[in-house]
């Protein structure tokens, strides 16, 4: 989005109505209102442990590659977890260190006390050659205190002159206004982030005197302020990738420069193709992907007598995943040297996936390598090229001229062709000749649990027989690590938590996660209330108790869109033998509904036989993300699932 463009194309693109005047928030450096210092309980949201009373910022350009940013900061603290809000830190695209003025605020013997925050209060990290952070911890920070920081800096970063304007904190913010000033001169990008509403307005232009080179030149300048208030707190959901990817920002970055009366200026602002041209040309990842002579001939050794892409992929994923072992580092490029690796056999993600690559191109498998960011590193921003938003590589290996398998090689627990679960983050960018493309991160993985049980149910509605589950995908992973860690008596436990009123004795699993990312385990079962007799009647729920106990959606409101990381299903089949002499006379109809936008299916058979019944439940859940407008839907969907699952059978003794 340009800044030629118009404003309501912004608005469109934050998706919040434009007002017709901007609120505009002042704060004063010291003066505290008095109302701010009694504060107890935020009355927006009572649970709060600190909110920010105000954030008030402006950034404005003096000249062509000095830009001037102003930040103050009021915060209350509320409760005894909120004090460490009182170590403030200040990211910083400068090496100047940040001018900081202000101090903690506290009522003591029913006066306001004032200190303030000194030089020695400030500490500053290198993080980069270009990135800072200074960390003010402001003195005698209690519940109660109120902390007000002011801080200012130039930036001498043409292209990216502020870092990410952070709008919501872990904490709630009751005001907060940021006014940039932008001259006529330069081009920008503003791009929102996150899912609170952000408003924006544009106070109007103004005149003001630049210096361009050695001239002084008349300038006209745009006004903009973003605004917002009552914006709630960050907080950690269930089925989410990293917080960062929902927390609302404002990212500004230069496209270019156009002087008044002069030329365009080249473009600044860096696209995919020119990152990904400077990947390709390092000897550290593209370097690697060429290997050198000791690789070419283990590629040669391992793929032996392998003859179509499949067994080549194989062979050759097989033997990295085996003979080498990642050190838990991440990172697009390899860190250590080719011949060092090949003796240690340990490396970074790097070292060992681009390796993989090389191996693979070398067995004539065309192969390009993707970059990506994991989850917990949150999602790329494909709008603004960052090559530290990328941690991770991995191949994208061609079966044929249409399919192809993603793979990686550090995590041997998975199967061929499934990626690690920490990779499933939207899509990854494909590095293919002189140019790339963006790609789903997946190969199809599906997330599932299969119930399959015998049993039979006797007249005093006792009911015993085998079970078997058979659990796939990521879940399967899952189980796995969870068996290794606590052993099989936790899981037992486990499943008599989830099952309430089920004993599971004589419990064997089998493990074919690495071969097949399945995990089987087989167990008696047993209960003394599957059913209740009433005289010459018995009754008993569709699943006796096996199927969906609990809806995993159950907050009525969901700010964030639902991750799950992969589609999953969710099976019972079950034979149910019928105690001597009874019969069906009330069963469920078979049944099948789904959700909109084939977001998902369920199916439920029940089948009357001769003195058994067999019943069926499939729920599939087919999306890997369900969007914020999906929610209500897909709650209700599961809620409805439990309830068909949870219908009465009843059963009616045969006349003689």
């Amino acid at each position: 989005m340009r800044l030629k463009s118009s404003l309501l194309a912004i608005a469109l693109l934050i998706g919040v109505t434009i007002t017709s005047n901007a609120q505009d928030l002042k704060l004063k450096l010291g003066k505290i209102p008095g109302p701010d210092l009694q504060m107890t309980i935020y009355s927006e949201d009572s649970s709060a442990v600190a909110v920010v009373l105000g954030d008030y910022g402006k950034v404005e350009f003096m000249d062509v590659y000095n830009v001037s940013i102003e930040r103050h900061v009021r915060i209350k603290i509320l409760k005894t977890e909120g004090v460490d809000w009182g170590n403030y830190e200040i990211p910083v695209y400068s090496r100047d260190m940040p001018l900081v003025r202000g101090g903690t605020y506290n009522i003591e013997d029913g006066k306001e006390v004032e200190y303030k925050v000194k030089r020695e209060h400030q500490q500053r990290k290198e993080i980069t050659d270009d990135f800072y952070i200074t960390t003010v911890t402001f003195p005698n920070v209690k519940v109660g205190s109120v902390i007000d920081l002011k801080y200012s800096y130039t930036s001498y970063d043409l292209v990216k002159p502020v870092d990410d304007w952070i709008f919501q904190r872990t904490i709630p913010t009751r005001e907060q206004a940021l006014h940039i000033f932008v001259p006529e001169y330069l081009q920008f990008d503003f791009r929102m982030k996150g899912y609170e509403q952000i408003a924006s307005n544009s106070e109007g232009t103004g005149n003001r005197t630049m210096r361009i080179g050695t001239n002084s030149v008349p300038v006209l300048t745009e006004h903009l302020v973003y605004y917002a208030h009552n914006i709630p707190g960050l907080r950690q959901e269930r089925f989410i990738t990293t917080l960062e990817d929902y927390r609302s920002t404002l990212s500004m970055e230069i496209d270019r420069i156009q002087f008044p009366g002069r030329p365009p200026a080249a473009i600044l602002k860096k696209e995919w193709p020119e990152l990904e041209d400077k990947v390709m040309k390092d000897e550290d990842f593209g370097g690697r992907i060429k290997g050198n002579r000791n690789t070419r001939e283990l590629a040669a050794a391992i793929t032996g007598n392998a003859e179509t892409n499949e067994e080549k992929i194989a062979a050759i994923v097989n033997y990295v995943k085996s003979q080498f072992t990642w050190n838990g580092y991440y990172g697009i490029y390899g860190f250590t040297p080719t011949n060092e690796l090949l003796a240690t056999r340990e490396g970074s993600v790097g070292d060992i996936n681009l390796l993989m690559i090389h191996l693979l191109r070398e067995a004539g498998v065309s192969t390009h390598p993707v970059l990506l960011s994991t989850r917990a590193h949150g999602r790329i921003n494909p709008f603004f090229p960052q090559e530290d938003d990328c941690n991770f590589v991995i191949a994208c290996a061609m079966l044929d001229d249409e399919r192809y398998l993603l793979l990686d090689a550090t995590h041997d627990n998975y199967p061929l062709g499934m990626l690690p679960f920490r990779c499933r983050n939207g899509n990854g960018r494909i590095l293919i000749g002189g140019g790339g493309r963006w790609i789903p991160l997946t190969n199809g993985e599906r997330n599932g649990v299969t119930y399959k049980g015998a049993l039979t149910l006797a007249e005093d509605g006792s009911a015993h027989g085998d079970l078997s589950l058979e659990t796939t995908g990521y879940m399967a992973v899952d189980l796995e690590e969870t068996l290794e860690e606590d052993g099989s008596e936790v899981r037992q436990n486990d499943l008599t938590g989830d099952h309430n009123g089920w004993e599971f004795s004589d419990y064997e699993y089998n493990s074919a996660v690495a071969a097949e990312g399945k995990f089987s385990e087989s167990m008696k079962v047993s209960t003394t209330d599957a059913a209740m007799a009433a005289g010459d009647r018995i009754y008993f729920n569709t699943l006796v108790g096996l199927g969906l106990t609990e809806n995993p959606f159950n907050t009525e409101i969901r700010r964030y869109p639902v991750n799950l990381g992969a589609p999953q299903d969710h099976n019972v089949l079950l034979q149910i033998n019928l105690p001597e002499g009874y019969e069906v006379e009330e069963a469920p109809e078979n049944q099948a509904f789904a959700l909109p936008n084939n977001g998902g299916t369920f199916r439920l058979t029940v089948i009357p036989g001769n003195g058994s019944i067999t019943i069926i439940s499939k729920m599939q859940l087919a999306k890997e993300e369900y969007q914020i407008t999906e929610y209500h839907a897909l709650r209700e969907f599961v809620n409805v699932v439990i309830a068909k699952e949870d219908q009465q059978i009843v059963l009616k003794k045969k006349e003689n």
